[in-house]
């Protein structure tokens, strides 16, 4: 949380041997940041940077772990987002962190139960470990900066209790979402705007 990158203009390789430059939604640059202030307000350049530095196809393997499962070609865009998610994948992925690192796989339904109150068939969820309690616990930290002094801070007109989570907007405003949890309640709130 507490390493450092330097947000300030990149450019990479990208498709059809065109350089791709990732832009911040400010258009400006704060120069060397915390990755714990760079998470909490959102900045691109450094999400990016961080993806290449530890690695995309790791980010992938993460990602596939925490139960994203559309299949993500190893772009640096990945960082920012550049992937069809549903609402319910991400709910689940964000659960992963509020639960200590173990994924479970949602349904719809828990339980089938007969006129008579007799249980026909039951959901018993069976969690997984998929990432450390401690990279659990870092993740959390991180994710409740942003809804203490981030970009989700509006949680705050409507929530007072613990909460954590992650706002995204793509660069035409046509998708924001907002991925969040409290001690009791994993959530993902996708608004469209077609």
């Amino acid at each position: 949380p507490d390493t450092t990158i330097v947000d300030s203009p990149v450019s990479y390789p990208g498709a059809g041997g065109k350089r791709w430059s990732p832009k911040n939604a400010t258009r400006g640059y704060r120069g060397r940041v915390p990755l714990r202030t760079a998470l909490a307000l959102s900045i691109n350049v450094c999400a990016v940077k961080t993806a290449a530095n530890i690695g995309i196809e790791r980010v992938i393997d993460v990602a596939h772990r925490m139960g994203l499962r559309g299949e993500m070609e190893p772009q640096l865009s990945l960082a920012l987002g550049a992937i069809g998610v549903s609402p319910l994948e991400m709910a689940a992925a964000i659960s992963v962190i509020a639960s200590g690192g173990f994924r479970v796989e949602p349904t719809g339904i828990r339980k089938i139960v007969d006129a008579a109150g007799n249980v026909i068939e039951e959901f018993s969820p069976r969690p997984r470990r998929v990432i450390s309690e401690d990279v659990a616990a870092t993740m959390r930290d991180l994710l409740t900066a942003v809804v203490e002094r981030g970009t989700g801070r509006p949680v705050r007109r409507f929530y007072h209790g613990e909460a954590a989570g992650k706002t995204g907007t793509t660069n035409s405003h046509r998708d924001a979402w907002f991925v969040g949890f409290t001690p009791y309640l994993s959530a993902a709130v996708w608004v469209g705007n077609r």
